[in-house]
């Protein structure tokens, strides 16, 4: 039985049009980029290409993209260095962020930052009439101490449901009162189109595993004059901001990926929403009694976060697990039986939302928001629509598709 791969959220397979951009670069052209000789001028080629590639992805320019190991950097070194200079300050975020953005929050609190956490609407998505209403509390210049950052960190795409953030309305707000703005778009490059001049972002995150690229390669788009300091010290690499020896072969992959995302990103977008919509009707035409989670609102293409309506605690959902990746190409043409293994990830009460200084809740939330809860069994990101139906019984779960703009 083939089996097939159901989580790209997680991580995604190394194209092969990816592998073989890295391949060079890990046997005949190893060099150094730092170094002035044909190897190192070699290398140095390499890691312009792939930084000319990420740009053009986003709209834009190369000397604003930095090269990081992975999102999660990518994350702390656009929250941390508006407050890198010991002077204090206020993020706007919100509770449905990823870990590598509120974990750095809860540490910027600590270190006397004010952490305000912006409400979600029943859909998940954020709520930008409050958002006015604490950019006009909070602004920098209304404060004790005028000259203090502010920077409202929003994700584009939501990792378990794939709701889509008003990054550029909220950015606009944001910009106009004199705030910076990040977006994590780790979800989101390569999935559905990104234009950092049309989104108004002073930092953008991109991960290369979640686009095809191999893992520990990431990337940060800076706008020219936003601040950005070192999270550690060493040679002067990527300007001095990302210290050590370039990893030229997944720099070159990452490159890649993005060219190969950008060449058919608006087929890739259809295709993979017309497979989601079919997993949907599917589900209807079992009977199902199931909810969407954000079904009203913007998602991505390939993302669909479905949750059971029967509130009986301790069920397992059966779910598929398919540990091998199917090209489009080399599918069967009848259907793969699904394998299905049971998952059980209890619910863990964490410590709630406390209001802040400021009349609006400023404690990390650590619990997943109310509107997520629909019974006591919680399936993590697992992603894909390749076919198969299986039996739908008491849970919750996120599928998704392959990431847009795949060329396998």
């Amino acid at each position: 039985m083939d089996k097939l791969y159901f989580d790209y959220n997680a991580t995604t397979p190394v194209a092969p049009r990816v592998f073989e951009a890295i391949k060079p670069y890990l046997t005949d052209q190893w060099g150094n980029p730092g170094s002035a000789h044909d190897w190192g001028l070699s290398a140095k080629s390499a890691v312009s290409k792939g930084r000319a590639q990420v740009a053009a992805l986003i709209n834009a320019e190369p000397e604003n993209i930095i090269f990081t190991s992975c999102a999660t950097e990518s994350n702390n070194l656009a929250l941390t260095s508006p407050f890198a200079q010991g002077g204090k300050g206020r993020i706007i975020t919100q509770p449905t962020e990823h870990p590598a953005v509120l974990e750095p929050c809860v540490r910027l609190q600590e270190q006397g930052v004010e952490v305000t956490y912006l409400p979600v609407d029943g859909n998940g998505v954020a709520d930008l009439s409050t958002l006015s209403e604490l950019l006009g509390a909070l602004l920098p210049g209304n404060s004790d101490a005028p000259g203090e950052a502010g920077l409202l960190s929003l994700m584009r795409a939501n990792n378990e449901t794939g709701v889509l953030q008003p990054v550029r309305a909220a950015a606009a707000q944001a910009r106009d009162a004199g705030w910076l703005v990040h977006t994590d778009a780790a979800q989101a490059v390569a999935k559905i189109p990104i234009d950092v001049q049309e989104l108004g972002v002073d930092y953008l995150t991109i991960a290369g595993h979640k686009l095809y690229a191999p893992k520990g390669i990431g990337a940060l788009y800076v706008r020219p004059g936003a601040p950005l300091y070192p999270l550690f010290l060493g040679g002067g690499q990527e300007r001095g901001l990302q210290p050590g020896t370039e990893n030229v072969a997944y720099i070159a992959g990452l490159g890649e990926a993005c060219a190969m995302a950008a060449e058919d990103l608006a087929m890739e977008v259809a295709r993979i929403t017309d497979l989601r919509e079919y997993f949907i009707r599917g589900l209807h035409n079992m009977g199902a009694d199931f909810v969407v989670h954000g079904a009203a609102a913007e998602r991505l293409p390939g993302t669909c976060s479905v949750g059971s309506r029967a509130r009986q605690p301790g069920i397992f959902f059966p779910v598929w697990w398919p540990t091998m990746w199917l090209p489009r190409a080399a599918r069967p043409a009848t259907r793969a039986r699904p394998v299905f293994r049971p998952c059980w990830n209890p619910w863990v009460r964490r410590r709630p939302m406390r209001p802040g200084p400021s009349g609006f809740l400023s404690a990390a939330p650590r619990a997943r928001p109310r509107w997520m809860r629909c019974c006591s069994v919680c399936i993590w990101c697992w992603n894909c629509i390749a076919g198969s139906l299986g039996q739908f019984s008491g849970g919750s779960l996120t599928i998704s598709t392959a990431s847009a703009g795949q060329t396998m």
